[in-house]
């Protein structure tokens, strides 16, 4: 008998004050998005960046907070999203600060290995 697999899922549990959150993710789905995802960010940042202090900053704020929200509903999904914006209190300065490092330092090289194993594997099989 043949024994048919999936692609290789992370799933991650983390605590979020008292609650456990979980979430599973498909890599190649992550890579699909998160480059596209990522380059809003960085403008949106850069944008947001060169807005402080000025008056008519509001609209160019929604949408760096929007790109992040993004990014965060692409590893986290939009409830857990949710979850942890109400256990920030709202304070996306502070959220942002541990949440982005989060994805970028833990979750995405997770995801990358994933991927660099299988194409590795497939190199292997097919001589490449």
């Amino acid at each position: 008998m043949v024994t048919l697999k999936r692609r290789a899922q992370i799933n991650e549990t983390f605590k979020l004050g008292k609650e456990k959150i979980t979430i599973s993710l498909d890599p190649m789905k992550v890579v699909r998005e998160f480059h596209k995802k990522y380059e809003t960010l960085a403008a949106a940042e850069k944008a947001a960046v060169a807005a402080v202090g000025k008056n008519d900053s509001e609209e160019i704020f929604e949408t760096y907070g929007n790109a992040i929200f993004a990014v965060m509903d692409l590893f986290f999904g939009e409830e857990n999203r949710k979850k942890i914006v109400t256990f920030y209190d709202y304070n996306y300065v502070e959220m942002t600060q541990v949440i982005l490092p989060y994805i970028t330092d833990k979750l995405l090289p997770k995801v990358q290995g994933i991927l660099s194993a299988q194409r590795d594997g497939l190199a292997k099989r097919y001589g490449a």
